[in-house]
């Protein structure tokens, strides 16, 4: 059903986009708007996305500020890793504020995240 819907339903259609913003808005609700708790760096662009973010990240943690990050690649939070099983840039906003969550529950300053232009567009990011 789904697979059929995504074919009937252009990429930049508004359902498609009321669907994304109604979901990034549940998920900022559900999570307590954690990135209001955190400075948050977006990068985006044609490629070098992950290698910045790592780079960013770790900057951050050598001057002894707590940094989370979220890429392509990885899931950091301060000295913690985890991989990030989706392999997609940006995650779906369930995800990504439930690990801002994490992030600011563990006291983290700062968040670098790997960020889409489709994201931006379909407005998955709404609230951070």
């Amino acid at each position: 059903m789904i697979n059929l819907l995504r074919k009937i339903i252009p990429e930049r259609s508004i359902v498609r986009k009321i669907y994304y913003f109604s979901e990034a808005l549940l998920a900022n609700i559900v999570n307590l708007f954690p990135s209001k708790e955190m400075r948050i760096i977006a990068v985006t662009g044609t490629s070098g996305k992950s290698s910045s973010v790592e780079l960013l990240q770790y900057l951050f943690q050598s001057n002894g500020i707590k940094t989370g990050s979220l890429s392509g690649i990885f899931v950091r939070i301060g000295d913690q890793k985890f991989n990030n099983k989706t392999l997609r840039t940006t995650l779906r906003p369930w995800h990504t504020q439930k690990w801002l969550r994490r992030m600011a529950d563990s006291g983290c300053q700062n968040c670098v995240i790997e960020v889409s232009s489709h994201a931006i567009d379909q407005l998955r990011l709404w609230g951070i």
